[in-house]
């Protein structure tokens, strides 16, 4: 409603810094206590991460403004730089 979006109009930007910051967290806690070599996380978030945005894209959360194989594809790289950039200043070298 109308006075919902007045009474609240961060709600959106307040959800998504709670989001990354969970993602943060557990992505944190996951690289320290697993026995999981540091190449395949950093390949699981190269993967999972571009999944993550085309779920909430099909669910209607997002929009993309390029075709969606341009989008995924540009995605996943970033993602995987992201990673190991992650990875090397957590120094887990495995």
């Amino acid at each position: 409603s109308t006075q919902a979006k007045t009474l609240f109009p961060y709600t959106t930007l307040f959800r998504s810094v709670a989001l990354w910051l969970m993602f943060a967290t557990v992505w944190t806690q996951l690289t320290r206590t697993t026995t999981l070599p540091g190449w395949l996380l950093t390949l699981l978030a190269a993967v999972g991460g571009p999944v993550a945005y085309l779920f909430g894209e099909r669910l209607g959360g997002i929009t993309f403004l390029e075709p969606t194989f341009i989008v995924v594809s540009w995605m996943a790289p970033g993602w995987l730089v992201l990673m190991l950039f992650f990875h090397l200043l957590m120094g887990r070298q495995k």
